[in-house]
Parts: C-alpha cells; structure tokens; sequence
C-alpha cells in the first residue's frame, strides 16, 4: 500500500470521511483561504487547524 497524501485522501471515496474532510480543509488553506469549511472534522483537528491558521495571521 502507498502513502497516503492529503490530496488524495481528499478525494478517495475509501478514506474515512474524517480524513477526507481534513484534506479538505488543508487544500483550501493552501489555496489561500483562511476560513476553511471546518465540517467533519473532529473538535481536536478543529482546534489544531485554527492554531496553524493563527500563526498565519
């Protein structure tokens, strides 16, 4: 089996859902947006992502 990247999880009908919606979330961040749609992913990666985004700022 090979890696799993976030790009690829976030289109791998396979992938958990969790691990989907935070692929997600990291392409929007690295499109550009600073509110990414936070929908299903858990409270503790909401946390996570919201401290990566505030050193951003």
């Amino acid at each position: 089996m090979g890696r799993v990247t976030w790009a690829r999880a976030a289109v791998d009908q396979q992938a958990p859902p969790e691990l989907r919606a935070l692929g997600n979330v990291l392409h929007s961040i690295l499109a550009g947006s600073r509110t990414p749609d936070l929908a299903g992913v858990s409270e503790d990666l909401k946390r996570r992502v919201q401290g990566m985004l505030d050193t951003l700022k």
